[in-house]
């Protein structure tokens, strides 16, 4: 399987949270650690994009803040894409605690013929839980030129494949369980707190 490095965004200013939500203890442990362990077995290297870089230097993974700050998380997915060494990198959120390895390994193993690989369930597209390759820096630099700044724009511009339903169920008979975010305390399980 060819290389891929992993990249976590976690620009997010946890507004809904009440606090920064990426260092707040689940289990013992601040919320960006589960996300990191998750994902450490399936990844040699794995680094985050956040804007305040030094909250993060105590993980001892590389962090890089956005080359172009303000753009949300196409700006974060432009960031990860430039900074990368491999031609393709898998993207997730810092919120998303539950990862399912399985799942990820799966979107690893399919074909590099696609620019992004995304799940899709319910019509509703994952562009933080999803692969992309370099191939989508062009795309995303005259995205930025334009302001256009939902990633839903990419996807009208590159070569796409969409994980649906059909192969989600294999993962999680409720696929929205794979991409399970943390925003607002509510959110948090009462097995997770």
């Amino acid at each position: 399987m060819e290389a891929i490095e992993a990249c976590i965004l976690a620009g997010g200013k946890s507004s809904r949270f009440g606090s920064d939500k990426t260092l707040h203890l689940f289990k013992g442990r601040p919320l960006i650690e589960h996300v990191v362990h998750s994902l450490k077995p399936l990844f040699q290297t794995i680094s985050i994009i956040a804007n305040d870089t030094d909250k993060y230097n105590y993980l001892t993974i590389p962090v890089y803040p956005d080359i172009i700050p303000g753009l949300g998380p196409l700006g974060g997915i432009y960031t990860a894409l430039k900074r990368s060494a491999t031609d393709y990198i898998f993207v997730c959120a810092a919120d998303m605690p539950f990862l399912n390895q399985e799942f990820i390994a799966f979107m690893l193993q399919i074909p590099h013929m696609y620019d992004c690989i995304i799940p899709c369930w319910a019509g509703k597209t994952e562009p933080l839980h999803a692969v992309y390759s370099k191939q989508c820096i062009p795309h995303i630099e005259k995205l930025i030129k334009e302001k256009k700044y939902k990633i839903s724009f990419l996807f009208e511009q590159v070569r796409m494949r969409y994980i649906m339903d059909d192969e989600l169920i294999f993962y999680a008979e409720d696929p929205s369980e794979l991409f399970y975010n943390i925003n607002k305390q509510s959110d948090i399980p009462p097995s997770f707190q």
